[in-house]
C-alpha cells in the first residue's frame, strides 16, 4: 500500500515523500548483501593466494587472517557509509531499486547519520533483531527500522517522473508562478536541482507575487 509522509522543512517547506516498504527495502539489502558478499570473496581469495605464495605460509598465517578480518570488517562496515555519502543517501542496491535515505526533515543525511545506522545495521545481524527491523518498518507510521529511529532517518521512494530542474528552466516556463506544476518542466539542465530544493524554489515562487 503506497504511503506518503508530508514533511515540513526548516524552510518552511512541505515536502512529500512515499516512504518504501519492507519489500522494496529487502531487496535493496539482498543487492547490497551479494555485493558484498563478492568483495568479501575477492577478500578471503586474495588472502589464500598471499598465504600460498609465502615461503612459510604457518607463520604469516595469524597476519593473513588477522588482516583479512580488518578488511572484512571495513567492508561490512564502511560499505554504506561510504556509498551513502558517495550517492547521496543511496547504495547500489537502493539506487536499483529507486530508494533513497533522508534525514526526516526531508534534508540529505550526512557522516554522522549514516555512521549511526550503520552500528545499528550490524548490531542487526542478531535474528531476532531482524524481525524486530521488519515488524518496525511494517507497523510504524514512518515504516522505521531501529537504525532509522536512532539517526532520526526515513527511506523514501525516489518518483521516476522526476528530472532535474533549474531556476532559469522554471521561470521561462511558467508566466504565472503559482501555477507551477512538477510535470511543466521536463528538461534536464547542467545545473539540476534536487527534490528538496524544487520544493523550496516552487514554495518561494509561489509567493514571490505577495512578497512586499
Amino acid at each position: 500500500m503506497r504511503k506518503v509522509l508530508e514533511v515540513l522543512t526548516p524552510e518552511n517547506v512541505y515536502l512529500e515523500y512515499e516512504l518504501a516498504g519492507l519489500g522494496s527495502r529487502f531487496v535493496a539489502l539482498f543487492i547490497d548483501a551479494l555485493i558484498q558478499l563478492g568483495m568479501l570473496l575477492l577478500v578471503g581469495i586474495g588472502a589464500l593466494l598471499g598465504g600460498v605464495e609465502l615461503k612459510n605460509p604457518i607463520n604469516y598465517s595469524s597476519i593473513i587472517i588477522a588482516a583479512a578480518i580488518i578488511i572484512a570488517f571495513v567492508v561490512i562496515f564502511g560499505y554504506y557509509i561510504f556509498f551513502e555519502m558517495l550517492m547521496n543517501g543511496q547504495t547500489p542496491g537502493k539506487k536499483a531499486m529507486g530508494l533513497r535515505t533522508v534525514r526526516h526533515n526531508g534534508e540529505p543525511i550526512g557522516f554522522f547519520d549514516s555512521f549511526i545506522r550503520t552500528i545499528f545495521r550490524i548490531i542487526e545481524l542478531v535474528p531476532l533483531l531482524n524481525l524486530i527491523d521488519a515488524i518496525l518498518i511494517v507497523f510504524t507510521k514512518s515504516y522505521k527500522r531501529i537504525g532509522d529511529f536512532a539517526a532520526d532517518t526515513i527511506v523514501v521512494k525516489i518518483k521516476k517522473e522526476e528530472k532535474p530542474v533549474t531556476i532559469d528552466s522554471i521561470l521561462g516556463k511558467v508566466k504565472d508562478a503559482r501555477t507551477i506544476e512538477e510535470n511543466q518542466v521536463n528538461e534536464v539542465n547542467r545545473y539540476p536541482v534536487s527534490n528538496f530544493e524544487y520544493g523550496i524554489l516552487k514554495e518561494y515562487l509561489e509567493r514571490a507575487g505577495r512578497l512586499g
